[in-house]
């Protein structure tokens, strides 16, 4: 009877350690679980990036919103972006990108937008739905089609509201060529597109053709010294009868500089209706003197001095200039911004510009 005692007593014993290590196994399991659950949470959190989003545009001014980025979707080089915007302008957006490794082309990117703005002169409210694809190679070419319905509602209640849709195929090729150690420096891009329509009910076709060359070149042989950077820019249309919102003003910041965004009774020779053309030439030569370099940001003075053409056919005529001094600040990381005081020779008055140069995040 010991004996069976005995043994009876060491299996009970052993059934209970067994059953105690099963128990400490399932804990560990249940630890390791949440482990990999919570690894999986915060590698997801780190895929999905909330971002401020900020623009301005160069006549009406600025627009600020959030985007949501979700990156590495299935870890796959791909990404979906999502967001909205309000402001001068009020854009809604949806935004599909593909990268691709080893391939003539390193980008695909699939983007729907609906937006909506008033005119310069609020004289029409523009709203836009816009579906586009663009392709970007590796010898920095770039293959963009459009696809846009365009409603134009006039404030005038005499002139009759326009439904335009729009099939626009654009190429675009940039070059950036570095000369003897960095003393010039040229930034070419060539823009071409090919636009068909049915402005004012009727079928239309427009060929654009858009060069921008920036070229700048050291007074001394170290990058930050004094330096000339001289922009040229030509926009040419091949058809007199573009929409009303496609023209271009040439009293922008991003072209002569020293006039308001919307002009008033005190220029007499100039109205609103002859500083937006079809076509348009800007000659700018803008002079940069390195003043003081911080851990931050980068101070420089600047002075310039523009001058813009423009025309509804091919005869320009209609000259525009104005000049002026600043201050830029520039971040490596963020990019930077110009301050600066235009003037004009019609009235003498001065106008401030804040011209943003922000990094994309």
């Amino acid at each position: 009877m010991k004996k069976i005692t005995i043994i009876i007593l060491i299996f009970s014993h052993s059934l209970i350690g067994q059953e105690s290590e099963n128990s400490r196994l399932k804990i560990d399991k249940k630890k390791l679980d949440r482990i990999i659950i919570a690894n999986n949470i915060l590698n997801t959190i780190k895929k999905i990036g909330l971002r401020p989003l900020l623009s301005k545009d160069d006549m009406l001014g600025w627009s600020y919103g959030f985007g949501l980025k979700f990156k590495k979707i299935n870890n796959i080089d791909q990404q979906i972006q999502i967001g909205f915007m309000t402001g001068k302008v009020t854009n809604y957006f949806l935004e599909y990108d593909k990268f691709f490794q080893n391939k003539q082309f390193i980008q695909l990117k699939n983007k729907f937008s609906s937006s909506s703005q008033s005119s310069v002169e609020n004289d029409y409210i523009l709203s836009q739905k816009k579906f586009s694809t663009h392709i970007i190679f590796k010898n920095q070419i770039r293959y963009q089609i459009d696809l846009k319905y365009n409603k134009l509602n006039y404030t005038n209640t005499l002139l009759n509201n326009l439904n335009i849709s729009e099939l626009k195929n654009l190429f675009l090729w940039s070059k950036e060529t570095t000369l003897q150690n960095t003393y010039f420096r040229n930034n070419l891009d060539i823009i071409y597109s090919l636009a068909i329509n049915d402005y004012n009910q009727k079928f239309n076709h427009n060929h654009t053709i858009n060069i921008l060359n920036r070229f700048t070149f050291n007074l001394f042989e170290s990058m930050n010294s004094a330096r000339f950077t001289i922009k040229n820019h030509i926009i040419l249309n091949s058809s007199k009868d573009i929409p009303i919102f496609e023209k271009t003003y040439i009293n922008s910041e991003d072209f002569v500089r020293g006039y308001p965004i919307n002009l008033s009774d005190n220029f007499e020779i100039l109205s609103n209706n002859n500083i937006k053309w079809n076509n348009v030439l800007l000659n700018s030569i803008q002079f940069e003197v390195p003043l003081s370099k911080t851990k931050i940001y980068n101070y420089e003075l600047i002075l310039f001095a523009d001058q813009g053409i423009g025309s509804n056919n091919h005869k320009f005529k209609n000259k525009l200039r104005g000049f002026g001094v600043g201050i830029r600040f520039t971040n490596s990381k963020s990019g930077g911004a110009d301050m600066c005081f235009g003037l004009n020779p019609y009235n003498g008055t001065k106008q401030f510009h804040f011209i943003a140069n922000f990094k994309k995040m």
